[in-house]
């Protein structure tokens, strides 16, 4: 009896590592099964599931580490005691070892990411490209570093070995950790503590090289294993889900139009000779423009990206949503891709803005294709702790001088996804609501080649990212010359685009509508780039509208109107009972009914911008939150401080004069100041 169950210990210790990977593969499974194949009262893959795939990967790592041959104490004697041991045997070991380290860096990042997300409920720089972007960065990163470590041994043996290799390797783990954890420590102290750790750990293991490199050997197939599991899950799972939500589409009503909304980032209407602008920097718009209306007047809900798209989405004003700075769009209202989606449009959205456009901060909700990221060799690397805080780093991040325009999307390739995307439908009869964000006019403004001497004479990468205040009026000029560059060659694209969509009969079946999200700042007021203030460089953006079935020809509206109308009116335009979804007004009031473009019937345009105190104290954001009212060509704005400024747009276009020192007009001043504290007063109350 004793021999039988001492031969059952044995047989269960020597398959106790095989059953422990299979049960954390089987964990990771069921956690993806929960949205490839709905399994469960509640479909998709949330907090719990990625929980559960988390345990899964642990219990596989300890499985492998169960193996006899990894168990061995790395503390016992090793079987070799010749010097020459401690020297790694060529580049091979050295990379295999840098692959090690760079793996777990990978699964740190990974652990460190899970934590933000769903212990935190923080928005992810990267998104769901995470989960295999991290082990890869970790493998370049500790991979290239050892292949130039293994090749400088071969002339400086030293360097190879086993106490060198790993305290450089070492450090890289290590800083690659303690950054995660330690966010707000200073870099250089970081960076210390870890080539200190590193230091330590590497004499404890040049004790007992034979060990140390099994257990290396052995723990990396397993690394690989599960790193090789998690991608090819992770493609898996974004393949079926999008051909979930495509095939879960209701049938679309008969005759229904495309729908093709397009925001031109960070194109103001100040600098489109659309718009009256000097230099010819949108032809083909204009030429695009004569078959649709022109809203001379559009104004944004916010002077940056995230609020100003949630609106274009949400018909709602900033101060009615989630969005912050760091805080994503959450469920409460309904989007135009959920609604359209409802009634049978295929939706996808094509993105350049990486970050506050990405699907961490919500905008891809309803949209059943969206490409919001496109995999770069800079943007990989930096979904490594380690190479995120050092290029992040000011000094360090100059080395590079325009290293943050390397991973831009431009128009052309945008157009490309969406030309392709189209080519490529199952089912090309179904309506399409496509959704594209440019970007070539943010900066650092970066026209192509063909393109940087338009209008100087200097061919310069061009960035605003550091806050200075009194640029000299000559690099304001130089800045200038590289955005009104950058919005031609935008459209010029745009032109490309919309002859193709012609060419292949797309174009007069299609509700186009063009504007902006917020405009550029280039020395008014003294200010620079965005989101700090809400004159009308920022918020006064291009809008036109096109659809030969339901549109007029050629009309030019000199109304105020918000962009906050656009969901509104693309129902309307679409024949999609449905308007009552979106709160604001359909745009085609304008031409319906033999209204009079001119009449102004005093609505108010809202804008607004939340209080920055981390940023300098001379920008108007850093007083406090700012509110702006448009009504009948009139600006009034509000800052935190409680200062009131008022001007005439339509005599006034630049803004020189503040009719709010006028005693005129201090009962203007008073009723716009009593509707602007009842709108905090009913944002307060939700």
């Amino acid at each position: 009896m004793l021999l039988r169950l001492e031969f059952l210990r044995l047989k269960l210790a020597r398959y106790l590592p095989h059953l422990t990977i299979l049960a954390g593969i089987g964990l990771v499974i069921v956690s993806l099964a929960v949205d490839i194949v709905g399994l469960g009262a509640n479909e998709g893959f949330g907090a719990k599931q990625a929980k559960l795939a988390v345990i899964g990967v642990v219990i596989m790592l300890v499985g492998a580490a169960l193996f006899p041959a990894i168990l061995r104490p790395l503390t016992s004697p090793s079987s070799y005691h010749h010097p020459a041991r401690n020297n790694l045997q060529g580049v091979g070991q050295v990379l295999r070892i840098g692959v090690w380290f760079g793996l777990l860096m990978g699964f740190s990042d990974l652990l460190y990411f899970a934590d933000l997300k769903f212990v935190n409920h923080e928005v992810l720089r990267f998104g769901v490209d995470l989960i295999w972007m991290a082990p890869v960065a970790g493998i370049f990163i500790a991979g290239v570093s050892a292949l130039l470590l293994g090749m400088v041994s071969i002339k400086w043996p030293k360097l190879g070995s086993i106490r060198a290799a790993t305290t450089v390797l070492g450090f890289l783990g290590v800083s690659n950790l303690l950054f995660s954890l330690l966010a707000n420590t200073h870099m250089v102290a970081v960076l210390f503590l870890s080539l200190t750790v590193a230091a330590v750990i590497a004499r404890f293991l040049a004790n007992h090289p034979d060990n140390y490199y099994g257990f290396v050997r052995r723990t990396s197939i397993a690394l690989t294993a599960v790193f090789v599991a998690l991608t090819v899950g992770f493609v898996g799972w974004t393949q079926v889900s999008e051909g979930r939500a495509r095939a879960a589409l209701p049938p679309a009503e008969i005759g229904s139009p495309n729908v093709l909304l397009i925001t031109l980032d960070t194109v103001r209407a100040r600098s489109m000779s659309l718009h009256g602008y000097e230099r010819p920097t949108t032809p083909k718009l204009e030429q695009f423009a004569e078959g649709g209306a022109t809203f001379e007047w559009a104004i944004s809900t916010s002077p940056w990206t995230l609020p100003a798209h949630a609106s274009l989405f949400t018909g709602r004003y900033p101060s009615e949503m989630s969005t912050g700075f760091a805080e994503a769009l959450d469920d409460t209202f309904p989007t135009l891709a959920e609604v359209l989606s409802a009634n049978g449009y295929e939706s996808a959205g094509f993105i350049a803005n990486h970050f506050y456009l990405s699907r961490g901060f919500g905008l891809s909700r309803g949209f059943v294709h969206y490409e919001d990221f496109d995999v770069t060799l800079r943007d990989m690397i930096r979904s490594s702790s380690l190479a995120f805080n050092l290029f992040n780093d000011k000094p360090v991040g100059r080395i590079g001088g325009g290293f943050r325009g390397l991973d831009r999307i431009d128009a052309e390739f945008l157009n490309d996804a969406f030309l392709g995307w189209l080519a490529d439908r199952e089912d090309p009869q179904r309506p399409f609501f496509a959704f594209l964000n440019y970007f070539d006019a943010h900066e650092p403004y970066l026209p192509p080649p063909a393109w940087a001497l338009k209008f100087s004479g200097k061919e310069k990468p061009q960035s605003t990212w550091e806050r200075r205040e009194n640029l000299p009026v000559e690099e304001i000029r130089e800045l200038n010359d590289s955005y009104d560059a950058s919005i031609a060659y935008l459209d010029d694209q745009l032109g490309v685009l919309f002859a193709e969509l012609e060419r292949r009969g797309l174009l007069d079946d299609t509700l186009v509508i063009i504007t902006s999200d917020h405009g550029e700042q280039f020395g008014e007021h003294g200010l620079m780039d965005h989101a700090n203030s809400l004159y009308l460089p920022l918020i006064h953006v291009p809008m036109l509208v096109r659809y030969p079935d339901g549109v007029p020809s050629n009309i030019r509206i000199s109304q105020p109107i918000s962009i906050a109308d656009i969901p509104s009116t693309i129902l309307d335009l679409a024949g999609i009972e449905g308007e009552s979804d979106f709160p604001g007004q359909s745009l085609a009031r304008f031409w319906e009914n033999g209204s009079d473009f001119e009449d102004r019937d005093g609505t108010l345009i809202l804008s607004e911008v939340k209080g920055q105190d981390w940023e300098p104290e001379w920008l108007p954001v850093f007083k406090g939150d700012m509110i702006s009212l448009v009504q009948d060509l009139r600006l009034y704005i509000r800052n935190g401080a409680d200062r009131e400024e008022l001007y005439d747009l339509e005599n006034d276009p630049l803004e020189q004069y503040d009719l709010a020192q006028d005693e005129v007009n201090q009962r203007s001043l008073k009723e716009y100041r009593e509707v602007t504290e009842g709108l905090h007063i009913i944002v307060s109350d939700r």
